[in-house]
Parts: C-alpha cells; structure tokens; sequence
C-alpha cells in the first residue's frame, strides 16, 4: 500500500487559503494513503480546527467524507436535515454529492477540531466550496 505523509504542508493559515475562508479555521492533512483494491481512489484523513465563533460555509466534497468530533462543540448541518450539535466521539456522515450547508463553533472561547476521513478519485478536490451569490 503506497503511503504518503503530509503534515503540516497542507496546513492553511485562517483565511489564507482561497478555499479557506476567514474564520473556517486551519486544515491539516495527517495521511494519504492509494487504496490497492480500489484502483484509482485514496482515503485521506483531514484535521480542521475551528477556531472560537468560526464557520465553515456551504461545500460539499469530492467523495463520501466520515466527520468525527475530537473536541468542541460544532453544530453542522447537512441539505435536508434540521441543524444538530455534534459532540467529542460523535460521527457525522456525508454521503457522495451530498452539500454541507454550514459547520459552526458555538463556543466564543474553545476552538473545536474535526477529523474528516475521505474516499476519493486520487487527485479529487477534498473540499469544493459554494460560492454565493449575494
């Protein structure tokens, strides 16, 4: 199995990113890895800290995404579904195609963290986000 480290090399300052708004927070992708009985795809796992108050706009991703709750508080909240809070130890699942309309942290003083874990096409966008118009 091909691995690849990437560490602090896709950590995005708070806003410093195109793709990062000012307050989304900072990414840090912790593994990559080609997945040999699936031709063509890979499994990344994604760190997001989102600091006090932040938010992570409407997006969706480039293929099914696993969101587990390491710390904090983020109420998030899937197309179609009603808004929930999610806790340390609690998963949410974003199916293929699916939009994510916001994640927030609901505490003005604790930054929350979020692993992702993705399934993707090797060299899909992880994260794909909806420009609005205003």
């Amino acid at each position: 199995m091909e691995k690849e480290h990437i560490g602090s090399q896709a950590r995005m300052a708070v806003g410093g990113h195109p793709d990062r708004p000012w307050g989304a927070g900072t990414s840090t992708i912790a593994a990559h890895e080609k997945l040999p009985n699936l031709p063509g795809m890979s499994i990344t796992v994604q760190v997001v800290d989102v600091p006090p108050g932040g938010r992570i706009p409407e997006h969706h991703h480039g293929g099914p995404t696993i969101d587990y709750m390491i710390s904090g508080v983020l109420r998030m909240q899937m197309q179609g579904d009603a808004p929930r809070d999610y806790h340390p130890g609690e998963v949410l699942f974003e199916p293929e195609g699916a939009t994510h309309l916001y994640a927030e942290n609901l505490s003005s003083t604790e930054p929350a963290r979020v692993m992702l874990i993705h399934v993707a096409n090797d060299g899909a966008k992880l994260i794909n986000t909806h420009q609005r118009a205003e």
